[in-house]
């Protein structure tokens, strides 16, 4: 039984570092890209303060929109654009630089994304 034991550990471990070993290429896309990449309508809210009354503080990691870099599943990236984070919605926003537009990227195709101070 001991045996069969380190065996299982030993296929988990070999399994588990499997997708380390692969070598990604990332292919950098335009900001008019994102525009397939994100989801619903822009994000317009009239009164925020109405919507938590009572509340103190901010959703977002920062109030200010800082700029950064997401990296997608695909081995994509997107960088040097205006993003910030809701943390209470688990939501990563965009702001198009152009139109000033903010919208939601969607979350299943995000593989991490980087915020610079």
């Amino acid at each position: 039984m001991r045996k069969m034991n380190s065996i299982f550990i030993i296929i988990y471990l070999f399994s588990s570092m499997a997708p380390f070993a692969q070598v990604t290429h990332t292919r950098t896309i335009s900001e008019t890209d994102m525009q397939s990449l994100i989801i619903g309508t822009p994000t317009v809210i009239p009164n925020m303060d109405a919507l938590y009354e009572g509340v103190h503080g901010t959703p977002y990691l920062t109030e200010k929109w800082l700029t950064g870099n997401i990296y997608f599943d695909d081995s994509s990236d997107v960088r040097q654009v205006s993003l910030r984070f809701n943390i209470y919605k688990d939501e990563l926003e965009y702001r198009n630089q152009t139109s000033g537009k903010s919208f939601i990227v969607q979350r299943n195709i995000i593989k991490r994304f980087q915020l610079e101070g």
